[in-house]
């Protein structure tokens, strides 16, 4: 009787959260699955994870030991990576709200950008304010900000804000007038440079509306409520009218 009653409990956890996201509240690929998660409306537990330690069980996941990792407990799947997390949740999920786009055109806008903000964002000036402000004191022990790296990445902050208030002249979002994986890939990586205070928003009005209009969704709010252990951010971060 015990055993039967031990079966449905977990049964009905495993129903109630129908995957577990293995993530850390500063990683913006992280970031950006959760809110997609959050934004089809599928439920997920969050399991935190300090991928720096490279623990063996997250090894054992996703060999290349990075974040976010998903798994469905329908099935057992694990599935790492961030574009293909979304493109699996959009795939089983197609019933509900499409964050990708409604067709081959717009489907091929909205991958290039969240490629471009996956990479080439990520590479040029998220990684290195990142590495600067937080995680060269786990991967280096103490260790003090490189003012010329900051600055540099700032610089490139720039551009890429520039290239931001483009689309937008023409577009009410990123990737035309929805809400799509574009602007949560791009609102991610922002996020994570607003949280230590890199960006002046004065110079950036056009992406800066944006981007607010991005923080009055629900679905990434709730992201903004994420504090890291001895780290304040600004008190602009969480506020709608910044």
């Amino acid at each position: 009787m015990l055993t039967l009653l031990y079966f449905f409990l977990i049964k009905q956890l495993i129903l109630f959260f129908m995957y577990r996201l293995y993530y850390h509240p500063i990683c913006p690929f992280s970031r950006k699955v959760r809110v997609h998660l959050l934004a089809k409306e599928v439920s997920f537990e969050l399991v935190h994870e300090n991928f720096w330690e490279r623990r063996k069980e997250l090894i054992a996941m996703n060999p290349a030991g990075t974040m976010p990792v998903l798994i469905d407990n329908s099935n057992a799947s694990v599935i790492s990576c961030s574009n293909a997390i979304i493109e699996y949740i959009e795939e089983k999920h197609h019933e509900s709200k499409n964050f990708i786009g409604e067709n081959p055109v717009k489907k091929a806008e909205v991958r290039r950008l969240q490629d471009w903000f996956d990479h080439k964002f990520y590479n040029e000036i998220t990684k290195h304010i990142l590495h600067e402000r937080y995680l060269s004191r786990f991967l280096q022990g103490s260790h003090s900000p490189s003012s010329d790296v900051l600055r540099i990445a700032r610089k490139n902050l720039e551009v890429h804000f520039r290239y931001i208030e483009f689309l937008l002249e023409t577009r009410k979002y990123l990737a035309g007038d929805q809400i799509s994986v574009a602007d949560f890939s791009a609102s991610a990586q922002i996020s994570v440079i607003d949280y230590f205070g890199d960006i002046n928003w004065h110079h950036f009005q056009v992406a800066k509306e944006w981007y607010s209009l991005i923080k009055s969704h629900k679905i990434f709010s709730e992201i903004l409520k994420d504090r890291i252990p001895n780290l304040t951010p600004p008190e602009w971060y969480s506020k709608l009218d910044f």
